[in-house]
């Protein structure tokens, strides 16, 4: 469905697609690379069990480039980097039902 969203937004081509389950207070991380003048779409969505999931986006020297830290159980992003190289995705269920929560992550631009 999120790649389905994110083909609607016109970001045609998938750079990362990925699923996952994590526990609140877990984080993972995904390397891209991406290049620089490129309009790229992130999407997280978790499922009922995950409350709240942020995510951060680094750039190739490690700053923060951006993030949504929003209360909600989905991220969106949208961002043209200014440099050509590999960007660190970091997905964090802040808080999460139970044993945890699903998470499924994609990432496309538009060509």
């Amino acid at each position: 469905r999120q790649v389905a969203d994110l083909e609607r937004g016109g970001f045609a081509e998938v750079v990362l697609e990925d699923k996952g389950v994590l526990s609140s207070g877990e984080t993972t991380a995904y390397r891209v690379y991406l290049r620089a003048g490129r309009m790229y779409g992130l999407m997280v969505g978790g499922c009922t069990d995950a409350l709240d999931i942020d995510v951060t986006v680094q750039g190739p020297r490690g700053e923060l480039i951006t993030g949504d830290n929003d209360d909600s159980r989905n991220a969106a992003l949208v961002l043209m980097p200014d440099r050509t190289g590999m960007y660190t995705i970091t997905v964090m269920m802040w808080k999460a039902r139970g044993e945890g929560g699903h998470f499924a992550v994609s990432v496309a631009h538009g060509g």
